[in-house]
């Protein structure tokens, strides 16, 4: 049997990167999977692999940062594939933080740029839980995969709103697993390092000073959208019926590893404050 043959999942911000690789293992463990996204072209392309491979997917355009949208999208999942059981919270304001963008240190952060990124990063997921969770409750069961950042456990040079926005989803995670277990309804997170399609981890890669940061890591290599693929469909799935209120790390070491003396002028490179 597939791990997630008879469930219903919802893949925010599925329409490339680590969305797509999760869209795309979740439909090969037997998923029903309702991709969403902002771009219709993108979602197509995405439905249409997993159809071509077997599975069953469907897409649904909407900008988790509008309520509307996600409570539209909901209803369309259910339309399609009935109630869902499974929710992956993915997506991020990657293209709203970094170097040259509207994220920066406190006081670079304007508070209509500061509410962009939450609205991305933090609402979106609070919106899609609220209106997902009625139709787990109503199925009995259901599980939560929140994927946040190791910029919201250890802080990052210049990503002030994204760091909040991952820190606040680990918060949310661990709520929705206390107030839900009585509904058999699970919450964990997964802390995503430097992915190689993340547009994010991309754009940093050629960047001298994060480049440093990486050598800080254990495993010294980028990971991949299929890295997180399988730790969100483990945790999606029933071999993880006793887990919730966790987070798994799938960052290559770079949060647990502390600068050694050899490296500390590295790190202080890494961590130098923006100038001019």
């Amino acid at each position: 049997m597939q791990r997630l043959e008879g469930e219903t999942i919802i893949v925010t911000g599925g329409t490339g990167g680590i969305g797509e690789a999760i869209a795309l293992r979740a439909a090969e463990e037997g998923g029903r999977v309702m991709v969403t996204g902002r771009r219709q072209a993108e979602g197509d392309r995405v439905v249409d692999l997993i159809r071509a491979a077997g599975g069953q997917a469907a897409f649904t355009r909407a900008d988790i940062s509008v309520e509307a949208d996600v409570a539209a999208a909901v209803d369309a999942t259910v339309r399609e594939f009935g109630p869902p059981t499974v929710l992956v919270n993915n997506a991020a304001p990657t293209d709203l933080v970094g170097p040259g963008n509207r994220d920066g240190r406190l006081t670079d952060v304007t508070t209509e740029n500061f509410e962009e990124i939450l609205r991305v990063g933090l609402y979106g997921a609070y919106w899609m839980s609220r209106y997902a969770i009625p139709h787990m409750q109503a199925a009995g069961h259901g599980s939560i995969v929140n994927v946040s950042s190791a910029a919201g456990v250890k802080a990052s040079p210049r990503v002030f709103g994204y760091a909040v926005a991952k820190g606040g989803l680990q918060a949310l995670t661990r709520s929705v697993a206390v107030d839900y277990a009585v509904d058999n309804i699970r919450a964990n997170t997964i802390i995503v390092g430097f992915v190689v399609s993340n547009p994010l981890a991309e754009r940093f890669a050629a960047d001298e000073s994060m480049s440093a940061a990486m050598r800080l890591t254990h495993i010294t290599r980028f990971g991949t959208p299929a890295d997180i693929a399988a730790a969100a469909v483990f945790l999606a799935s029933s071999e993880s019926e006793f887990m919730t209120g966790s987070d798994m790390y799938a960052d290559g070491g770079c949060c647990v590893k502390q600068a050694l003396p050899g490296t500390r002028a590295e790190a202080r490179r890494v961590h130098a404050p923006a100038r001019g």
